[in-house]
């Protein structure tokens, strides 16, 4: 019984990913890309980047936000975590992204720092170095779809991202994080 209940507390994280807590002590393990999932090599290899980026109701009103910097580590060669602190909060923001090989595609968590929660999934075109996400999931605020599209070098990650409420365009962003270490 015990075996069985362990089975299901397994297939249900793999169902429905990290929560806020496992994501704050993933990103509280030390950095290590030993035993990399190859996969993961679609990031750069990098452990710090400058954030510049701008984002508006349309593409049209795009207004530059302010530069962050953010660092970034493996984490048992199974996700890569990027942590920033953004202007005015208290508490990091925390990304989390591993590779599923059982469903080929990539998650994303992200945490953010007055704690709502929210989750990707991607499907990756590995020759162009591309991610394509949408939205599984986001806690609080009203239900929105977010569709990104994400590219990385290895000096750079640009992504382009458009969020939608009830069919219409509500928010757009594009961004770069230039790798500094």
């Amino acid at each position: 019984m015990k075996y069985y209940l362990l089975v299901l507390l397994l297939i249900a994280q793999n169902l429905y990913g990290l929560d806020a807590d496992a994501i704050r002590k993933i990103a509280g393990e030390p950095h290590s890309r030993e035993n990399l999932v190859p996969e993961l090599k679609i990031y750069p290899d990098a452990r710090e980047y400058k954030i510049t980026a701008r984002s508006g109701s349309s593409a049209d009103d795009l207004q530059v936000g302010p530069e962050i910097i953010a660092t970034e580590k493996t984490v048992r060669g199974r996700y890569i975590v990027s942590t920033a602190k953004l202007p005015g909060a208290e508490n990091p923001m925390i990304m989390v992204v591993s590779y599923e090989k059982e469903t080929d595609t990539f998650k994303k968590w992200v945490l953010l720092p007055d704690g709502m929660f929210a989750s990707s999934t991607g499907l990756a075109d590995f020759d162009k170095r591309t991610i394509a996400w949408t939205s599984d999931k986001a806690d609080g605020g009203p239900p929105a779809t977010v569709l990104a599209i994400e590219t990385h070098s290895d000096d750079k990650s640009t992504w382009k991202d458009m969020t939608l409420q009830g069919g219409k365009v509500i928010a757009v962003s594009r961004g770069v994080a230039v790798k500094t270490k």
